[in-house]
């Protein structure tokens, strides 16, 4: 079945079309990460030569994550006979103890934070931290329909530190 959707950042800038939300403000709380403090997610190199999205959830003064990264419209074929978004993600705290948090929302209507809260698909706590993780969710209820795809990281006021997406398809 051929990828109606394929990101790997590689090209090290987000996709045309691409909308990001820095709604908490915050400032990131180490100078390794300072390039977050204007902007929801910066697109880094992950230690294994290939290139994520990255968001930061850990703040001075601690506060609570509230970043979305929402891709362009995307119609998904009517004569699909089956849609699954796939992706990998990793928490990237060094001692284990701060895995973010994250959400998929679906905006049936427009290319904002609230539209992509009117149809949370998949809620993540405490995402895997030793290893990528792929993850897999259907959007068969959106065959035939067009609609945006946002990821929001949510992480609590404490927890929290780096969360890293990539290879979404």
């Amino acid at each position: 079945v051929p990828a109606i959707l394929k990101i790997d950042f590689e090209t090290g800038v987000f996709p045309p079309g691409t909308a990001l939300f820095n709604l908490d403000g915050a400032t990131p709380s180490s100078g390794s990460i300072a390039s977050l403090a204007d902007s929801a997610w910066i697109i880094q190199e992950r230690g294994n030569g290939s290139l994520a999205a990255l968001g930061v959830s850990y703040y001075d003064p601690p506060t609570e994550a509230d970043d979305w990264m929402i891709f362009a419209e995307l119609e998904i074929p009517a004569d699909a006979d089956s849609v699954v978004l796939r992706w990998d993600a990793i928490s990237l705290t060094t001692s284990g103890s701060y895995p973010d948090h994250y959400e998929i929302g679906i905006s049936t209507t427009t290319q904002d934070p609230e539209g992509c809260l009117e149809n949370i698909i998949l809620s993540i706590e405490d995402e895997e931290h030793e290893d990528w993780i792929s993850r897999r969710i259907s959007l068969d209820d959106f065959i035939g329909q067009t609609k945006y795809i946002g990821f929001h990281l949510n992480t609590p006021y404490d927890p929290g530190d780096r969360l890293a997406i990539e290879n979404i398809i």
